[in-house]
């Protein structure tokens, strides 16, 4: 369980990028999306950029969490948490252009909280 886990977080990580190569104009898809909340709030070149930055963040701390996750790290579930949120956010951001990042972080954030408690994911030694 611990590396289809691992996998799906690295995945996750990964469709993040999309996030970052769009307003970068890495995407190849003509001028970027300039804004969000489902276009009601319209913001500048700069911030979307700087949205972009934090798309690639969150691609690096899903990766992070997926490398823990196959460490056996103790904290990769906080952190898995803080994550998953902070990508939910992004994703709430962006819908409904990011609408599976949503069920997907929700998802995640779900199994977390029973594995909590049926303890599927052992990481003891």
């Amino acid at each position: 369980m611990n590396i289809a886990l691992a996998i799906i977080l690295g995945l996750h990580g990964f469709a993040h990028l999309v996030g970052f190569a769009a307003p970068w104009g890495l995407a190849g898809e003509g001028v970027p999306q300039l804004a969000i909340f489902g276009g009601r709030i319209a913001v500048g070149e700069t911030i979307m950029r700087g949205l972009g930055m934090l798309w690639l963040t969150a691609a690096v701390l899903f990766i992070v969490s997926a490398i823990a996750l196959l460490k056996h790290a103790e904290w990769w579930e906080p952190f898995t948490v803080g994550v998953a949120l902070f990508s939910l956010i992004m994703c709430v951001m962006f819908a409904p252009q990011a609408s599976v990042g949503i069920a997907i972080n929700v998802l995640l954030l779900a199994f977390i909280a029973v594995n909590r408690s049926a303890s599927w994911i052992h990481l003891a030694g």
